[in-house]
């Protein structure tokens, strides 16, 4: 709000100053004068205009992470799911079930789908990187559900795959902690492989 008043208290000046010189010149240099002061003034609110998009663009992306991360919870609880796979979690190490089946199914797909949105770039790696790395690798890092649904199942996790290798190496170029790292997807078999067959289709 401060800014847009800055901005037009500015554009208001230099358009009284450019009526100003144009009194005391003649013609040719007071509508010289009043161009370059037009077009200063436009330029400013350009570039306020484009401050305004980026800084409503930063809150929609904001608005529209926090509206995802409430999907983790709603309509299914995967909150439920997450304590199962976490052995630090405060009501100790539980085991995965057959019933637990569906959840786990679910999770994987709410992966997917934010893997879909860093793919088509409506957000970024880094945007959401404190939100949801922990979810995203405590499932996809888990050795167990490797081994019975994402390796066997690669086919139905393709953004899974893309965006856990770009994930992988953000989090190493910028010395952040890998949950479950020692069984990280990409020491999975075929994961190398995979990845080259989903780039050339």
């Amino acid at each position: 709000m401060k800014k847009n008043i800055i901005i037009t208290s500015i554009s208001t000046f230099l358009i009284a100053i450019a009526l100003i010189i144009s009194l005391f010149f003649d013609d040719a240099i007071g509508g010289r004068v009043s161009q370059i002061v037009t077009l200063i003034t436009a330029l400013i609110g350009a570039a306020a205009l484009f401050v305004q998009f980026v800084r409503d663009k930063k809150i929609n992306q904001a608005s529209f992470v926090l509206d995802f991360s409430k999907s983790f919870y709603d309509p299914i609880n995967l909150g439920r799911l997450m304590n199962i796979l976490d052995p630090n979690n405060i009501l100790g190490k539980q085991k995965i079930t057959k019933e637990d089946y569906n959840d786990i199914v679910h999770y994987l797909e709410w992966c997917e789908a934010l893997a879909s949105l860093v793919l088509e770039n409506v957000i970024s790696i880094k945007s959401i990187d404190a939100l949801f790395s922990y979810r995203f690798f405590l499932i996809i890092n888990n050795k167990e559900i490797q081994d019975k649904e994402i390796v066997p199942s690669k086919e139905f996790y393709r953004g899974i795959y893309q965006v856990y290798h770009k994930w992988e190496n953000y989090k190493k170029k910028h010395n952040l902690l890998i949950v479950n790292e020692q069984t990280s997807l990409s020491k999975t078999e075929g994961y190398n492989e995979f990845l080259d067959l989903i780039k050339h289709k």
